[in-house]
């Protein structure tokens, strides 16, 4: 099959020069909608974002309406920092920035391979089976839009995320569930220089937590951080409160549990052990799983790689994306490899023959009989 490589590695950079943030899409999703009236295609935009604020929901494309999918392919619309002032450049076959800003390929370069692919199926509508088509918002600020599609938008039982940074031949087999802590120490302020005795030290409250939650690599499941630690008025107030927000990342969700209430309960034997109280929030914010070689969504993926001389690699990844929201949901997805390197940097790149084959490859999902 053919790929207008120049269209393609087009489109990527308009996409790029878009500056837009999670829960601030508008214009991507605009972009994106005026490219499907051209094309001929039908979508639906949701209101997902409302509840968050934001000024554009998910962008769902259904290629053959009436019809039952076959498949979903999903990319997310938004950045994790901003591409205002972009200067991309290409040097030997690979697109990066100037390096003052990220180059925005996670997730764009989904973006502009999944479009490139309705393209073609606009021009060979017969070639192709029914596909839908997911264009997520804030991805990046936790799943929002994923978990925010409604099920009439989301028929296929199967389908590929195209978010991970891994090479093209790579895909995401298994990730843990997480858990996102959200802690406060509870104190009483007073004035440090002249009546300390009457405060309550919450630093103190939250230094005993911490010396007894484990962090880093627990055991060959489980990683546990606390990220941020914040709190205190000034150098002579007693801190009367301090937050701490960290993570629990297991590939047993039994263990998961466990260790969240375990920190719970810790958190509440510190406070009542200092005459202070505590405020204690935990979500998990996505569900692991693990994707079996012999389900369909996998051979399915195995096949159409080795048509493309791609050596199919499963891997063990402990990142998050759309896919867990959606096997949480019943719907097998399997996020693939598309070769963006150092996403969130401003090192971020990635090769024109990545995305050209990653374009090949969803075709092949598309069109090959497997």
């Amino acid at each position: 099959m053919t790929i207008n490589s120049d269209k393609l590695v087009s489109t990527f950079l308009k996409l790029v020069q878009i500056d837009a943030v999670s829960l601030r899409e508008r214009p991507v999703v605009d972009f994106l909608r005026e490219r499907m009236d051209e094309l001929g295609l039908f979508w639906i935009e949701d209101d997902g974002a409302v509840p968050y604020g934001g000024d554009a929901g998910n962008l769902i494309v259904q290629t053959h309406p009436g019809h039952e999918p076959v498949l979903f392919f999903c990319a997310h619309t938004d950045t994790v920092r901003p591409t205002r002032d972009l200067v991309p450049r290409i040097e030997d076959g690979v697109i990066r920035s100037s390096g003052d800003t990220i180059l925005g390929a996670d997730n764009r370069a989904g973006c502009a391979i999944l479009l490139t692919v309705l393209e073609q199926i606009a021009a060979h509508p017969q070639q192709y089976p029914p596909a839908e088509f997911i264009f997520t918002f804030a991805e990046e600020l936790g799943l929002y839009g994923a978990a925010a599609l409604k099920p009439e938008h989301l028929r296929a039982r199967e389908g590929y995320v195209l978010d991970s940074s891994r090479p093209p031949g790579q895909y995401v087999a298994q990730t843990p569930s997480f858990a996102a802590l959200d802690i406060e120490m509870i104190g009483k302020p007073a004035h440090a220089g002249v009546e300390p005795e009457l405060g309550i030290n919450a630093l103190n409250m939250a230094v005993d937590f911490l010396r007894d939650f484990p962090t880093g690599r627990i055991n060959d499941n489980t990683v546990a951080n606390i990220g941020v630690i914040s709190g205190g008025e000034a150098s002579n107030v007693v801190p009367g409160t301090i937050s701490m927000k960290g993570e629990i990342r297991s590939f047993d969700m039994q263990e998961l549990k466990q260790r969240v209430r375990a920190a719970a309960d810790r958190a509440a034997e510190v406070a009542q052990r200092h005459g202070g109280s505590m405020r204690f929030k935990d979500k998990i914010e996505f569900e692991g799983f693990t994707i079996d070689p012999e389900e369909p969504v996998c051979t399915r993926l195995h096949a159409a790689m080795r048509a493309l001389n791609l050596e199919p690699e499963p891997q063990v990844y402990s990142g998050g994306s759309d896919a867990n929201i959606f096997n949480a949901r019943g719907r097998r997805a399997i996020n693939i490899g598309i070769g963006a390197k150092k996403p969130h940097s401003n090192e971020e790149h990635i090769a024109i023959a990545d995305m050209e084959i990653i374009t090949r490859l969803v075709l092949e999902l598309l069109a090959g009989r497997y």
